[in-house]
C-alpha cells in the first residue's frame, strides 16, 4: 500500500498539471452550456468545496504563508460576509449556501496560484488547458450553430469576456514559458472571433483597451530609445477610475458628442449605456442609505426599464462593492489594486509586466459597465500578475528550445533603402497619382538593385540553387497560400473552378500578385549565376545583361508575351541587378556616401530622376510598370530609375530610423501580404470613413494635398505597417518562420 501511495505521489509531482486542470474544472466551465459532457459532472457546488478541500490541505502541507494579495481578499470576502449577516433579515437558507459557494470560488484561485508557485509551468499548461477546451467548444458552438439561440442572449448567459480576457493572459504565459505560440496564437483568434459574432460592447472596450497597450508598448519597446518601456500599471488604474467616474457622475451624451459618437457610431450602443443610467441611479441611491456596511450578498435592485423590473447586481463594478459592503468593502478592493501596482510595476520582465498591465487595465474598463457575479476568474489574473516573477524563468521546454543563433552582421543602408521602398511601394498601392506615378519610377528596381548588391555566387549549383529555395521558393508559397485565401474571401471566389484558377496562377505565376517579385527574383538569381560563372569581367557582364534588355523589350514590342514564373521580367530587371553588383564589387556605395559632396549626389540624382519621369509621363503618357509590362521610352525610365536608385541609397546611408529599418529588415512579407491581404482587410473593418459622422469629415478625411498625400492614405499606411509588424513577429516566433526564409 505504502509503495502504491508513493508511486501515486511521484506520478502527482510528475503531471501536477493535471492536478491543476481537474481542480480548476468546476470553476472555469460552469457557464459553458456547450462544453464536453463530462463536465457536466463538476458542475455541483459540492466539486467546488471538494476542490477548495483539496487545494488547503496542499496549501498546508507546503506550510506556505499566504499573499498580502491573498490576505486582502479574504479581508473583502469576510467584509461581504459581515455586511451579509447585518442584512440578515433578508436572507434565507438558500442566499447563504449561494454566498459561501461565491466565496469558495472567490477563494479558489489565489488557492490554485499560491499553492503551485513551485511549479508555475505546470500551473499555467493545467489552467490554459482548461480555458482551451471551454473556448474552443463555444467557438464550434458558433461556427456550427449548435444551440440555434440568438448570439447576443448566448453571449449574455456565458459573460465570455470572463473567459476570454484571462484566457488570454495565461495563453501569453504559457507562450512564453513552453514556447508554443501557434497554440496559443490559434487560442487568442478563437476568442476574438467569439467576442466579434457576440459584439458585447464591454468586451470589445476592454480587449481594445488592453490591445492597445500591448501594441504601444511593443512599437515604444522596438523603436523607441528604451529596449524594456514600462507601461506604468498606476496610470492605467488611474485612468479607468477617472473613466468610471465621468461616465457615472459627469457624462451627459448631448455634452459630449465625441464620446457619443463612439458609443453610437463604433460600438453600435445606445448613450444611456443601454438604460444602466437607470440602473446606476438606483444603486446610488441605495448606497447613501447604507454607505458603511452596504447591503450585504446579492442586493436586488427594484428598477422598471424595458429589460427587467430588478436586478441583481449594478452593472457597475465599483458600485457593486459599495452596495454590497460599503466604503469599508470598497476600499479592501482598492487596496488589492494598489498591492498590484507595486508588485507590476517594480517587476523587470518587460514581456509578462505589459501583459498584465494591459490586463488589469481592460479589466478596470469593464467596472465602467459591469459587475460580473463570476468576478472570482478576474481575480486569476490579479494573481498571476501578482507573482508573475516565478514565471520568469519558468520554461520547461529547454531541450527542446533551439539555441540562440548570433544574429548577421547586416548592412543599414540596405535595411532603410529597403525599408524606405516599401512604405513607398505600400503608399503606390493605395490609388494612382502623380505621387505613385513618380514612386513606380524607381521602387522595384530599387529591390532589384539591392538584390544584385547582396548577390553571392557562392558554392556549386546545386549548393547556390538549396539556398535560393530556402529563402525564396519555401516563402513564395508559404506567404502564397493565405494570400490565396485571402484574395478569395475579399473577391467572393467560392466555387472549386474559382479556386483551382487561383492555385493555377499561383503555380504558373504569370504577375500573379504582389508575390510575382519573389518568383521573378528566384530566376533572376539563377540567370546571374550563370552569367557570373561564364562571363568573368565587368564589360562582359554589361554587354549580356545589354543584349538580355533588348531581348526582353523586343519581345514587349511585338509579342507581349508574359513568360512562365515572369521570366520576361528578369530580362528588364536584369539591369539593375547587375548594376547593384558592380557598385557593391568596386565599393562605390561606401565611397559615395562618405564624400562630403554626397548631398549634391543626393539632390542631382533627386533632380535627374524627376525630370526623366515627368519628361515621359508628358511626352509618353506612361510610366514605369513592371507588373503590367510598361516601360515607356526606355532611355528615360532606365535613366529615371537608375537615379532613383541613387537618390534612395544616399538617403539611406545618411541617418537610421528604427522603424524604417525594421520594414527594410522584414520587407519579404510587406512586398508579399500589403496589398491583397492587410489593405482589404483594413477596408473591410477598419475603415475610418465607415465611423465618420458628416460628409464634410469625409472629404477634410480624403482631400489630398501635394499630387497625393492625404489624411486617408496615411492612416492606411501606418495601420498596414503595424499590422504586418504584428504578423511578422508571431511568424518569426514559431516554426512558420520558415516561410520568412529563415
Amino acid at each position: 500500500m505504502n509503495d502504491l501511495v508513493k508511486k501515486g505521489e511521484e506520478w502527482l509531482k510528475k503531471n501536477r498539471w493535471l492536478a491543476v486542470f481537474f481542480l480548476a474544472v468546476p470553476f472555469l466551465n460552469e457557464s459553458f452550456p456547450t462544453s464536453p459532457l463530462f463536465y457536466t459532472f463538476f458542475m455541483s457546488d459540492i466539486f467546488k468545496y471538494l476542490s477548495i478541500s483539496i487545494l488547503v490541505f496542499i496549501f498546508v502541507k507546503k506550510k506556505n504563508k499566504p499573499s498580502l494579495l491573498m490576505l486582502s481578499l479574504i479581508a473583502l470576502e469576510v467584509m461581504l460576509l459581515i455586511s451579509s449577516l447585518l442584512n440578515h433579515e433578508n436572507f434565507v437558507l438558500y442566499d447563504y449556501e449561494k454566498m459561501f459557494s461565491d466565496i469558495a470560488s472567490v477563494c479558489f484561485f489565489g488557492l490554485v496560484v499560491e499553492t503551485f508557485l513551485d511549479a508555475p509551468d505546470d500551473l499555467i499548461k493545467g489552467l490554459f488547458l482548461n480555458f482551451e477546451i471551454a473556448v474552443y467548444s463555444y467557438f464550434f458552438d458558433f461556427t456550427l450553430n449548435l444551440s440555434g439561440e440568438d448570439y447576443y442572449r448566448r453571449g449574455l448567459l456565458a459573460t465570455l469576456l470572463l473567459w476570454i480576457l484571462p484566457g488570454i493572459c495565461v495563453a501569453l504565459t504559457y507562450a512564453y514559458t513552453k514556447k508554443k505560440y501557434g497554440r496559443s496564437s490559434l487560442f487568442i483568434l478563437a476568442g476574438l472571433y467569439i467576442i466579434y459574432k457576440v459584439w458585447n460592447a464591454t468586451a470589445i472596450v476592454a480587449l481594445a483597451a488592453m490591445g492597445f497597450v500591448l501594441v504601444l508598448a511593443f512599437l515604444l519597446t522596438r523603436f523607441g530609445k528604451t529596449k524594456n518601456w514600462k507601461i506604468p500599471l498606476s496610470v492605467l488604474i488611474v485612468l479607468a477610475i477617472l473613466l468610471n467616474l465621468f461616465v457615472l457622475f459627469i457624462y451627459r451624451g448631448s455634452n459630449y458628442p465625441f464620446v457619443s459618437f463612439i458609443i453610437e457610431k463604433i460600438l453600435h450602443k445606445s448613450t444611456s449605456f443601454t438604460e444602466r443610467d437607470v440602473i446606476w441611479a438606483e444603486a446610488i441611491r441605495m448606497i447613501k442609505e447604507k454607505p458603511f456596511f452596504g447591503h450585504g450578498s446579492r442586493p436586488v435592485l427594484a428598477v422598471a426599464n424595458s429589460f427587467a423590473l430588478e436586478y441583481p447586481h449594478s452593472h457597475n463594478q465599483l458600485l457593486q462593492k459599495l452596495n454590497e459592503s460599503g466604503i469599508f468593502g470598497l476600499a479592501i478592493f482598492m487596496v488589492m489594486h494598489v498591492l498590484l501596482i507595486l508588485k507590476v510595476d517594480k517587476n523587470r520582465n518587460s514581456f509578462l509586466r505589459n501583459v498584465y498591465a494591459a490586463a488589469i487595465f481592460g479589466i478596470a474598463m469593464t467596472y465602467i459597465t459591469e459587475a460580473y457575479k463570476k468576478f472570482f476568474i478576474f481575480y486569476l489574473v490579479f494573481f498571476l500578475a501578482y507573482h508573475m516573477d516565478v514565471f520568469e524563468n519558468a520554461k520547461i521546454d529547454k531541450g527542446s528550445e533551439r539555441k540562440d543563433q548570433t544574429r548577421k552582421k547586416r548592412i543599414e543602408w540596405i535595411d532603410m533603402a529597403r525599408g524606405y521602398g516599401m512604405i513607398l511601394t505600400i503608399y503606390a498601392h493605395l490609388g494612382h497619382t502623380p505621387f505613385s506615378s513618380w514612386i513606380y519610377s524607381f521602387h522595384m528596381p530599387l529591390f532589384f538593385f539591392i538584390s544584385g548588391y547582396l548577390f553571392k555566387a557562392e558554392g556549386g549549383f546545386l549548393e547556390f540553387l538549396k539556398r535560393k529555395v530556402k529563402s525564396l521558393i519555401v516563402p513564395y508559397f508559404g506567404l502564397g497560400l493565405p494570400l490565396i485565401y485571402a484574395y478569395a474571401l475579399d473577391n467572393h471566389v467560392n466555387s472549386v473552378a474559382g479556386l483551382s484558377d487561383l492555385v493555377k496562377s499561383l503555380l504558373l505565376q504569370e504577375r500573379f500578385l504582389t508575390i510575382w517579385f519573389i518568383a521573378c527574383l528566384f530566376f533572376l538569381d539563377l540567370l546571374f549565376y550563370v552569367m557570373n560563372r561564364f562571363f568573368r569581367s565587368d564589360m562582359q557582364k554589361i554587354i549580356v545583361t545589354l543584349l538580355l534588355l533588348v531581348l526582353g523589350l523586343f519581345d514587349i514590342s511585338f509579342f507581349r508575351i508574359k513568360w512562365f514564373w515572369n521570366i520576361d521580367a528578369c530580362l528588364m530587371a536584369l539591369p539593375f541587378f547587375t548594376f547593384g553588383f558592380l557598385l557593391k564589387k568596386h565599393d562605390l556605395i561606401d565611397k559615395m556616401t562618405n564624400r562630403p559632396e554626397s548631398l549634391g549626389y543626393m539632390l542631382g540624382a533627386f533632380l535627374l530622376n524627376v525630370s526623366c519621369w515627368y519628361l515621359g509621363e508628358k511626352l509618353f503618357h506612361e510610366h514605369l510598370d513592371m507588373f503590367a509590362s510598361r516601360y515607356g521610352f526606355a532611355p528615360l525610365t532606365y535613366l529615371s530609375a537608375f537615379a532613383g536608385i541613387l537618390f534612395i541609397v544616399i538617403v539611406s546611408a545618411k541617418h537610421t530610423i528604427a522603424c524604417v529599418r525594421y520594414i527594410g529588415e522584414n520587407s519579404l512579407l510587406y512586398m508579399a501580404w500589403h496589398q491583397s491581404m492587410i489593405i482589404p482587410w483594413i477596408g473591410e473593418y477598419l475603415d475610418p470613413t465607415r465611423y465618420l459622422v458628416s460628409a464634410d469629415f469625409d472629404r477634410i478625411f480624403s482631400y489630398e494635398i501635394l499630387g497625393g498625400f492625404s489624411i486617408y492614405k496615411i492612416y492606411y499606411l501606418l495601420v498596414t505597417c503595424i499590422l504586418i509588424c504584428l504578423c511578422n513577429e508571431f511568424l518569426a516566433r514559431s516554426e512558420l518562420r520558415k516561410i520568412l526564409g529563415r
